[in-house]
């Protein structure tokens, strides 16, 4: 997978091709500029068939059950599908 951006990208292989990016923001993210930069890069990577699941970094290190949580069922709907 092409990187879109200036850091590494780390996307969840089902098959042949990436369909999923777990994204984790920091503070960063969101300055209005930033925010806008995300959405066309979330519309860029949908054409491509790519989820993108983003989580703040705050909402990681509050409850990393729930993140896991939501990240193993948007898994399992990859997986009943292939």
């Amino acid at each position: 997978m092409a990187k879109l951006s200036g850091r590494e990208e780390y996307p969840i292989y089902f098959g042949a091709k990436p369909e999923l990016l777990i994204e984790l923001d920091g503070a960063a993210h969101e300055d209005p500029h930033q925010k806008e930069r995300d959405e066309e890069r979330t519309e860029i990577l949908k054409r491509f068939r790519i989820k993108v699941m983003r989580f703040k970094n705050e909402q990681v290190k509050a409850n990393i059950d729930l993140v896991l949580v939501a990240i193993l069922n948007e898994i399992n709907k990859f997986s009943k599908r292939n």
